[in-house]
């Protein structure tokens, strides 16, 4: 058998100051509204000793972020997730994805199909005033 591992990362932690972050991470959850594939609501209420929401969600492009309506560039932790940094007290926590170069692709499209339009367009009264 054979087996094969690419990209691995390994790390240490230590356990004491791990744990205790872990306390204090989990007594603000983010507590959520509303949930589909590409949108997560929720509120959260960070206590006085927190900077940061931890979540489990992957760092890629294409999240996006809003607390309390203001949009909010995450940070990545660990490589792999998004932390989203805020000031202590509640807020309403909005994370959204959207493809990247999802808006220029459009754009794009309805470019291609209105010059494809005129040309056709063109090309039928070039031939109409030939026939």
């Amino acid at each position: 058998a054979t087996l094969w591992m690419q990209n691995v990362s390994i790390y240490q932690l230590k356990q004491r100051p791990f744990m205790a972050s872990l306390k204090t991470l989990q007594e603000s959850p983010l507590k959520i509204s509303s949930y589909r594939s590409n949108r997560i609501v929720g509120t959260v209420n960070l206590q006085r000793n927190q900077r940061v929401l931890m979540t489990t969600i992957p760092a890629v492009k294409g999240w996006h972020v809003k607390v309390d309506g203001k949009s909010t560039t995450p940070q990545t932790v660990l490589n792999t997730f998004m932390a989203i940094p805020m000031s202590p007290g509640k807020h309403r926590v909005e994370f959204y994805y959207r493809p990247p170069f999802l808006i220029l692709g459009l754009i794009i499209t309805v470019i291609s199909l209105g010059l494809t339009g005129w040309w056709v367009k063109k090309e039928h009264q070039t031939r109409t005033m030939f026939d």
